[in-house]
């Protein structure tokens, strides 16, 4: 026989990108930045069900819940059973009759967004840092995606980096470099 299967899992949210371009001094000692971003987040009218208020996703009748329909057919080799996802509930094992009107159903909203990041000390320009969980918000209630920085430093011109080191040429006069002096 064929085992039982569980309903599909709830769909995690999409991972998003921002680029992010720093000063030198930004990039070294680490910073905070306010970025602002269009995501979809957990709609507030069903809070993430999908179902409008008062009502609450069912267990699909078509599928009894599995997310997926079977058929058995005899043939001269024997029974045969295939299965396939389920047409009526996509495999998802739960139907909403009465869809919220705010997300027609999805659980999430699209919006702008400002959100905090923090940058870690040391990033370079093509480094990627990553935010968990603040991309794309996962329908009816699914995890919500992640947030990825590729960044960008400004040059500057007052100071040349190698790795983690930063380097600024500074003109002395001879006499100077000869008795020592400080800069």
């Amino acid at each position: 026989g064929v085992g039982r299967q569980q309903p599909e899992e709830t769909p995690r949210g999409r991972d998003l990108s921002v680029n992010l371009t720093l000063t030198l001094g930004e990039a070294v000692f680490g910073t905070k930045r306010e970025v602002q971003i269009r995501r979809y987040d957990t709609c507030p009218s069903c809070h993430g069900t999908g179902a409008a208020a008062g009502t609450s996703p069912v267990t699909c009748t078509t599928c009894g819940g599995t997310g997926e329909v079977r058929q058995v057919q005899n043939t001269i080799f024997g029974r045969v059973v295939t299965a396939g996802v389920c047409p009526k509930c996509r495999g998802e094992g739960r139907v909403i009759d009465s869809p919220c009107t705010s997300c027609k159903g999805s659980g999430i909203v699209k919006g702008d967004r400002t959100i905090e990041v923090t940058i870690p000390a040391g990033v370079d320009t093509g480094m990627r840092v990553r935010i968990a969980g603040q991309g794309d918000a996962g329908k009816r209630g699914g995890q919500a995606g992640d947030l990825y920085l590729f960044v960008s430093v400004q040059a500057d011109a007052r100071f040349e980096r190698q790795g983690s080191l930063l380097y600024h040429t500074v003109q002395i006069t001879p006499a100077k470099a000869a008795l020592g002096t400080t800069v």
